[in-house]
């Protein structure tokens, strides 16, 4: 039985034009490209993967509940040594 997944992705652009990849839900899930495009694609390979692993090991696929937004927000701190 082919089970549908959906996953929230996060991307962020690298100093060298790069894109990097990764999805909150499943730890460690991470992928990189040239392109947003590229990018897009191995993240998606790369969480098939991490997901039929997890089957094959009798391991529930972790999710957040559909639909709901994601926000991405960047936040600056200072930090001084005692």
């Amino acid at each position: 039985m082919k089970e549908t997944y959906h996953f929230k992705v996060l991307f962020e652009q690298c100093p060298d034009g790069s894109f990097k990849a990764w999805a909150p839900d499943l730890p460690a899930c991470k992928a990189s490209g040239g392109s947003i495009s590229q990018t897009r694609d191995h993240i998606q390979e790369a969480i098939r993967c991490y997901c039929l692993t997890m089957l094959e090991n009798g391991a529930a696929i972790p999710q957040g509940p559909p639909g709901l937004p994601a926000i991405v927000d960047e936040v600056q701190v200072s930090v001084s040594a005692a």
